[in-house]
């Protein structure tokens, strides 16, 4: 992705924002509320059409692609999804629409139950999704991208409504998933510990510019403090990285 700019109603809410992943990294889009990190998303998969830049997969462009051929190729997780009024089993199933014909196959249904089984919810799988918790919802709308298999999974904060737990097992199950397929992911989020721990790739962002990108190095007390406006320390605790507010 490289030069994306995107405007509300002549309000810019991107301004020439550029990011690159490779397969089995997972690089964590930070910045304060209003920073155009959702936005960035939503131009990734087509939800938002840019008024400019490139968005591209393998050399692959999206943004010429239909809307279901690009759907094949990148995996969205919104920040807060709709909780269908059907199955758990069959909210996940619909992660395979895009490969699908009139009706779903075998093989179909069966990457559904893995994707459930990843997901930890394969004992919810008859459960009705309009009936979960916050939280079990979140894991329902992950299972349902993983079900879809594509080359890049795109999650707007998928951890923040989940417990310390939860936010933890997401992180390592996105982490095994990309890793084992041959993945990206690019993830929305908050929690600046959470990121330095799991994320290879950082991207920081203010008022819908790409203040710092890179490795662990982006992320610095200074990259911190333009992003946020707040001073913090970036420390080694017991051989885990973490940020720590002044």
């Amino acid at each position: 992705m490289g030069g994306v700019s995107f405007s509300y109603r002549g309000s810019p809410a991107l301004d020439g924002a550029s990011l690159e992943v490779g397969a089995g990294e997972m690089l964590a889009v930070l910045g304060p509320n209003g920073s155009g990190k959702t936005t960035l998303l939503r131009c990734l998969c087509g939800i938002l059409e840019p008024s400019g830049g490139a968005v591209s997969v393998n050399g692959a462009d999206l943004l010429g692609m239909g809307r279901a051929e690009a759907a094949t190729r990148m995996g969205y997780v919104p920040q807060h999804g709709d909780a269908p009024g059907s199955t758990v089993f069959d909210a996940v199933l619909l992660g395979r629409k895009p490969h699908m014909g009139w009706t779903e196959g075998e093989a179909d249904r069966r990457i559904a139950e893995r994707a459930l089984e990843v997901a930890g919810l394969s004992e919810m799988a008859l459960r009705r999704a309009d009936e979960l918790s916050g939280g079990e919802r979140q894991l329902v709308h992950v299972a349902r991208a993983l079900a879809q298999r594509p080359e890049v999974l795109l999650m707007d904060e998928p951890t923040g409504s989940l417990d310390m737990a939860n936010q933890h097992r997401v992180m390592r199950l996105v982490r095994g998933v990309i890793a084992r397929n041959g993945m990206a992911a690019v993830v929305t989020m908050h929690d600046l510990s959470l990121a330095v721990r799991h994320a290879d790739r950082f991207v920081m962002m203010r008022s819908g510019r790409v203040l710092a990108a890179g490795g662990a190095e982006a992320v610095t007390p200074e990259s911190i403090k333009e992003t946020y406006g707040i001073d913090a320390y970036v420390e080694t605790v017991r051989g885990i990285p973490t940020v720590i507010p002044k």
